[in-house]
């Protein structure tokens, strides 16, 4: 087990008065310890591993959290964003929780081992269905307690809705080593909200413009904000400022505190603290 960045401050005798948040992905695993009270980041540390599929994300994610003994604390709350790639958001006048089930299977015919999350997705009782894999949604309860699950989408809605921007339309994107999450908001409605498998940069831009097209939104009249695995996708940002109005990074909406000052934390990737 590696050492993880903490705060002069952080108490490890006071666990029960802080947050835990902890990201889930086939990208590898993440916590962050936070005194949100005083929006004090107070510990925080990532674990990159390589995982071919969900199958064996369970087995990995319960190896890592059995080495990780600041896990095993109790927390005054713990919130836990898995990153599923099946999901879809259901706008309020259409959900309905007993079809749930239904809806997802005809959406995604193999869900037999999924346990399906429903979550409220915006101020406007929105729901995100998502799915899980049983044996990780079971592990997780068993071993946290104060616990809610949430989708990374939830926090780029959140984010997006944050933002601080003059144009009415406005995208986020989050980039993972893999694949990233768009959200795209037209005269400040949400329009699209999928996620892509990606090679290389180009591929982002590609379907960014897609989607923009297929809403008849012009990017130089619009506001892009880029969070996630930034280093992953090479000269990117120089290309996607070509495009667009405005281009930011998007991060926690509250200025986080981190001492010792020296320690660089890259807040764009912190999208569980949205």
């Amino acid at each position: 087990m590696s050492e993880y960045q903490k705060d002069n401050s952080f108490d490890l005798n006071n666990t029960s008065a802080y947050k835990l948040s902890i990201q889930i992905s086939l990208d590898g695993f993440s916590f962050f310890i936070l005194d949100d009270n005083n929006n004090r980041l107070l510990a925080w540390k990532k674990t990159t591993v390589t995982i071919s599929n969900e199958n064996f994300i369970s087995r990995r994610f319960t190896e890592w959290q059995e080495s990780e003994e600041l896990l095993k604390k109790d927390f005054r709350q713990v919130e836990v964003m898995y990153f599923s790639p099946q999901f879809t958001w259901v706008p309020q006048n259409y959900y309905q929780k007993e079809k749930n089930y239904r809806l997802f299977e005809t959406l995604f015919p193999e869900t037999e081992s999924q346990k399906i999350i429903s979550v409220p997705a915006t101020d406007y009782n929105d729901r995100l269905l998502f799915a899980v894999p049983v044996d990780l949604t079971d592990f997780i309860k068993q071993s946290f307690n104060n616990l809610s699950l949430n989708h990374p989408v939830c926090a780029l809605l959140k984010g997006l809705e944050q933002a601080d921007s003059a144009l009415d339309n406005c995208l986020t994107v989050w980039i993972g080593a893999k694949d990233f999450y768009l959200v795209v908001k037209k005269d400040k409605k949400v329009q699209v909200i999928n996620v892509f498998s990606y090679i290389a940069g180009n591929d982002i831009l590609y379907y960014i413009i897609s989607a923009l097209k297929q809403l008849e939104i012009s990017p130089n009249k619009s506001h892009l904000f880029l969070s996630g695995r930034l280093d992953k996708v090479g000269d990117l940002i120089v290309k996607i400022n070509a495009y667009f109005a405005e281009v930011d990074y998007l991060g926690p909406n509250k200025e986080l505190r981190f001492n010792p000052e020296n320690v660089v934390i890259p807040k764009h990737q912190l999208i569980s603290l949205f």
